[in-house]
């Protein structure tokens, strides 16, 4: 029977699935993969959606594989590992409109090792990173503001690649950290435990994005 919740099975699969890279292995398992997997990111997905709404109402929430679900097959073309399954999954939701490098997504992922969530770019485009530093110049008391917020930095670190020369730019400290990146990403990482396979995953992840509406809507200039 489909679950609407993740198990000790759905880490399970994933590491079996480290171990039998194949797409034999996978076919022949691929129940294991819907119940266990596909079927909690669906459903975490369509919780997600009033939420994510109310801070973008363009933002896609539909709980459609190459929509918001990852997908397991690797396209191999495009990826250094040429081996045929990715061993971890994902949800990523972004304002439809827009190309993935110009606007930011939020994100929930489940690795072997680790499960998360959060916001931000996998890879920004320069004219996406150009804006917002031209937003941070304009509007540096509103971004001060959003960036020190007690919630935003108890829950989340800030992450991505930086530039190795600083950028000069006369902000305050914290505005002058996130203008120096290249790309960045807000994130909350978690140890692999009993917290994704409980009913309060659904509620901590939906107010994590609500917590970080302010600062994509800063950032997107919502």
């Amino acid at each position: 029977m489909p679950c609407d919740h993740f198990s000790p099975e759905s880490v399970a699969f994933l590491k079996d699935l480290r171990s039998n890279n194949n797409k034999l292995w996978f076919e022949q398992n691929r129940r294991i993969y819907e119940t266990y997997l596909l079927e909690p990111l669906r459903a975490l997905a369509v919780r997600s959606g009033s939420t994510l709404h109310a801070i973008n109402p363009n933002i896609e929430t539909r709980p459609q594989i190459g929509k918001t679900i990852s997908r397991i097959y690797r396209d191999t073309r495009f990826s250094r590992s040429k081996l045929p399954l990715r061993d971890h999954v994902w949800l990523g939701f972004r304002d439809r409109s827009l190309a993935n490098e110009s606007t930011p997504s939020f994100f929930f992922y489940i690795e072997v090792e680790e499960w998360g969530y959060g916001m931000g770019f996998w890879q920004a485009s320069t004219a996406a990173m150009e804006d917002i530093r031209a937003r941070l110049m304009a509007q540096p008391s509103r971004g001060q503001k959003l960036v020190q917020d007690r919630l935003l930095q108890r829950r989340f670190s800030l992450e991505g690649e930086k530039y190795r020369r600083m950028r000069n730019a006369e902000l305050p400290p914290k505005l002058l950290d996130l203008y120096n990146y290249r790309s960045f990403y807000y994130i909350q990482r978690q140890p692999m435990g009993e917290k994704l396979f409980s009913e309060i995953l659904w509620e901590e992840i939906t107010e994590g994005f609500r917590i970080l509406g302010p600062i994509y809507r800063y950032v997107t200039g919502i």
